[in-house]
């Protein structure tokens, strides 16, 4: 037996990045955000709220309760939401669910489950970094992010 190297050469397309999709949107870089555009919070279960949405790490709103909603109502009429950023002030193991309103209701847009409490690979070395949720883009007047408490 010989070992030795061997050399692969993988087909390019016949077009420079023919076969590549991006998952990339054009946003607008003075306001990139909804915190920019809120016309109105509404929380359930939250001490601190001005806290979660002021862009300041040293400040922190507190799920006081296990089960907490937040009713988010943008400024602007059919706001875009293709993505959602939970940035942890302590270590945080919950299931959240994100719903806009259509037709006087809210209908679940994604859910998913959040853990950060314990060290392992699919979570890294830091379980204080935010977590990013990619949705299905939705327009509506109106957002909700309901959190449920895991283990209760």
């Amino acid at each position: 037996m010989s070992i030795g190297i061997k050399t692969i050469k993988f087909p390019h397309p016949k077009e420079f990045l023919q076969n590549v999709k991006v998952l990339a949107f054009k946003r607008n870089n003075t306001n990139p955000d909804i915190t920019s555009k809120i016309d109105s919070i509404t929380t359930i279960g939250i001490n601190e709220t001005n806290c979660m949405f002021d862009n300041d790490t040293n400040t922190v709103g507190i799920f006081n309760q296990d089960k907490a909603c937040i009713f988010i109502k943008p400024s602007k009429k059919g706001f875009t939401l293709r993505s959602i950023c939970i940035d942890p002030a302590t270590p945080i193991k919950a299931h959240f669910s994100v719903k806009m309103r259509q037709n006087r209701l809210f209908k679940e847009v994604c859910a998913f489950d959040a853990d950060r409490t314990v060290l392992r690979n699919d979570v890294g070395y830091d379980i204080l970094v935010p977590i990013a949720i990619a949705i299905p883009e939705v327009k509506s007047e109106e957002f909700r992010i309901d959190k449920y408490q895991h283990g209760v």
